[in-house]
């Protein structure tokens, strides 16, 4: 039997709920190991346990925690409240509270892509405003974004990746909207919206254009009406609230920018009119009902300010990315520094708590993007031609004594040493960077020819020491380190956390972040259990969002023609068709896919635009491959992809929004 444990409490920052009773999944009235209530928004608490129906009564309290100190606050009750089942039901809600838990529907976008008539060739802050409304008739309650955050660095379109900050807290200048900001004159406005026009004409966004046209603009406005700007009370009280990153910030950016005589305030000024704008579109955006998603990147840039101002939270002589995985063979090299945790430690992550605080100004749930680095990072050597050299960190590398007692000779020249000449990845092991003579097995190292030379006997010796060290020792170790630093992370914020847990995926993960009420991710085509083809959604946790793609994905029309074999076995097992198989995603079968997304128990069911727009025919691009954000596989990435379709057209689509409504409204996710 389901058991929905609903409450209403509004906590104060740093507070949470946990329950705790005399039944096992309620701790045993041990409050430590009591499960954590999840905070669907707006005060609402909720916790959902599986129990039998021959259950028999038990005893629970609400309680209040402290999660900066980790101390019990307080008792919402004086006395236990007791639970008897009824046994002729299959679901129970409990508290006096009937009433089916949320699930809500939402999209997907960068700010980036979104069209707009009068746009600028990129989409802005304030273009989400008018995108809440089309949210809104569609009975769509969230619009999920990626990092906004400026990674200017070189002015070019290699500073186009949004996972490249130079600071977690400034906001991108390619998001303001210009005509905010001052008043132009009549010959002035005409220019403007000349260059408007030949901009939003594009395909695609062209960076550069788009970065020179509105800096233009900023340096004539700022001219103008800084000195009156900086009068204000509003703009007083963001410079006195920002002020200890905006400051670094600011010269951070007129050090980069020497030669075009920028001055510090320039960029006040700037980051300003940013916050105002973004704040304008999160209020409008849940007046009409739609919570506006963030993203955190893992990373930072290696040129930020974040690394300049406090060089020592941060492993500059290496690089993060991802062992070998579904995107590449390779793995991925992402090029930015991994993070000194031990020093973030010492007090108590404050980074990543005043990053969370700035997130709050302008987002209700928040994505953390490769939450697996919370637990273990992929480290890369800075000179690394590839990814396969990588190591996990932290983790526990063998030294030579456990190597041979596992039953291998352990020797150096032989596994530690290019097998073959001028082929640096030939080798079994790598020597961990810290430990002398302690060695990690290289990720895949079955394919290279090192390996395949050896005997049988080595190879199976190899295989047992493989699967434990990837798979089995680090369980509890990763679990430990972690539950801490998410614990801390969530304690800082009462925003929904969502955590993007794709990928090689440690045994810890799923329990930490269950118990920490932390939101996974489910996509169909790429699930979580190595043991399954496609992620079984008519039994996807609650506490999951479930979407049929991600930017670092083709969408699902290109993903249907990417490979027969899968898109017949997808075809025939689980949408359960049994004509002949088309060969590109015909519009009722990108609507079969939504549906079945729509009708999973997960909180949310989100998904990228192109997708949405699959199901009809007369609406989609020709060809699919068109809507690709990001190929991960790519380092040189042009982040350019532009929806195709104005959010005013969006807007008048009649059809195909009763269309969505319906379909929402059809699995109950409103």
């Amino acid at each position: 039997m389901k058991i929905i444990f609903h409450i209403h409490y509004k906590t104060e920052f740093g507070q949470t709920l946990k329950i705790v009773g005399n039944h096992d999944l309620l701790g045993k009235n041990d409050l430590s190991k009591a499960p954590y209530m999840f905070h669907e928004g707006d005060g609402n608490w909720i916790l959902i346990l599986d129990l039998p129906k021959n259950t028999k009564p038990f005893a629970y309290r609400y309680i209040v925690i402290d999660e900066r100190n980790g101390e019990h606050w307080g008792e919402l009750y004086q006395d236990d409240r007791i639970l008897a089942l009824n046994k002729n039901q299959n679901e129970m809600l409990v508290f006096d509270q009937w009433r089916v838990p949320f699930r809500g529907a939402g999209l997907a976008i960068p700010v980036f892509s979104i069209r707009t008539e009068k746009g600028l060739g990129v989409g802005e802050f304030l273009d989400l405003k008018i995108l809440a409304d089309w949210a809104n008739i569609c009975g769509l309650k969230l619009i999920q974004i990626l990092p906004v955050n400026d990674t200017t660095v070189n002015f070019t379109w290699t500073d186009s990746s949004p996972y490249t900050a130079i600071s977690v807290f400034a906001l991108h200048p390619l998001y303001l909207n210009i005509e905010r900001i001052g008043t132009f004159n009549e010959k002035e406005l005409t220019e403007y919206r000349n260059l408007c026009k030949t901009l939003n004409a594009l395909p695609q966004v062209d960076y550069e254009a788009v970065m020179n046209t509105k800096w233009k603009y900023i340096r004539k406005f700022y001219k103008k009406d800084a000195k009156q700007t900086f009068e204000t009370k509003s703009y007083q009280d963001f410079f006195k609230k920002n002020a200890d990153w905006l400051k670094p910030y600011a010269e951070f950016c007129a050090l980069r920018d020497i030669f075009k005589t920028n001055d510090v305030a320039i960029y006040y000024f700037v980051q300003y009119h940013l916050h105002i704008q973004l704040s304008e579109a999160s209020e409008y955006a849940m007046s009409k009902g739609v919570r506006l998603k963030g993203d955190i990147s893992i990373g930072v840039s290696r040129n930020s300010v974040d690394t300049w101002v406090d060089p020592k939270l941060y492993n500059m002589d290496c690089q993060a990315g991802a062992p070998p995985d579904a995107f590449s063979t390779v793995g991925q090299m992402w090029g930015f520094p991994t993070y000194n945790w031990d020093e973030m430690a010492k007090n108590n992550y404050e980074w990543w708590h005043q990053r969370l605080k700035k997130m709050e100004d302008y987002f209700h749930v928040f994505r953390i993007d490769h939450i697996l680095g919370f637990f273990r990072i992929w480290e890369i050597p800075l000179n690394a031609k590839d990814a396969l050299l990588g190591q996990f960190s932290p983790a526990l590398p063998f030294s030579v004594d456990e190597l041979n007692q596992r039953g291998l000779k352990f020797d150096y020249n032989r596994f530690c040493k290019p097998y073959i000449r001028n082929c640096e990845n030939e080798v079994i092991f790598i020597e961990d960077k810290i430990l002398k003579n302690h060695f990690h097995p290289r990720i895949a190292f079955h394919s290279t020819r090192s390996y395949q030379n050896l005997d049988e006997q080595t190879k199976l010796v190899l295989n047992e020491i493989y699967n434990d060290f990837f798979y089995h020792r680090h369980t509890n170790f990763w679990r430990e380190i972690g539950l801490k630093k998410l614990r801390s992370l969530k304690a800082s914020t009462n925003m929904m956390i969502c955590g993007e847990d794709l990928g090689m995926v440690p045994d810890c993960v799923p329990d930490v972040m269950r118990e920490l009420q932390i939101l996974s991710l489910i996509i169909q085509r790429m699930p979580n259990d190595s043991h399954l083809k496609f992620a079984d959604l008519k039994h996807a946790s609650y506490l999951s969002v479930c979407s049929p793609s991600s930017h670092d994905m083709s969408g699902i029309r290109g993903w249907w023609e990417e490979d027969i074999n899968t898109t017949r076995d997808f075809f025939y097992n689980e949408l359960q068709q049994h004509s002949e198989c088309p060969q590109t995603c015909e519009p009722w079968i990108a609507q079969l896919i939504i549906e079945q997304h729509l009708h999973a128990p997960s909180l949310w069911a989100i998904f990228p635009i192109q997708d949405l727009i699959a199901i009809d025919g007369n609406l989609r691009l020709k060809n699919p491959q068109d809507e690709r954000i990001n190929d991960p596989g790519n380092s040189h990435q042009y982040w350019r992809y532009r929806f195709h379709h104005t959010v005013e057209n969006l807007l008048t689509f009649d059809e195909f929004n009763l269309k969505i409504a319906g379909m929402v409204q059809q699995a109950k996710r409103n």
